[in-house]
């Protein structure tokens, strides 16, 4: 019983280091949905994300002097 409970457990953390790792693929990027459509996205990204001090840069398809 031990065995198994072992292995559905390695089975498991094996399952979601493979789901952690298809999520941390995605850009980090996020859209905002406001007038000027803004969008934020990091400077620096590696595979595994975004660092604790990485920069950030917004930009909007329309002037945001308005």
């Amino acid at each position: 019983m031990k065995k198994i409970l072992i292995g559905v457990t390695v089975i498991l953390s094996l399952l979601l280091l493979v789901i952690a790792f298809k999520y941390f693929q995605n850009p980090a990027k996020i859209n905002l949905s406001a007038n000027g459509n803004f969008q934020v996205t990091a400077d620096t990204q590696d595979s595994l994300g975004v660092a604790p001090n990485t920069q950030f840069t917004i930009t909007s398809d329309t002037d945001i002097d308005e």
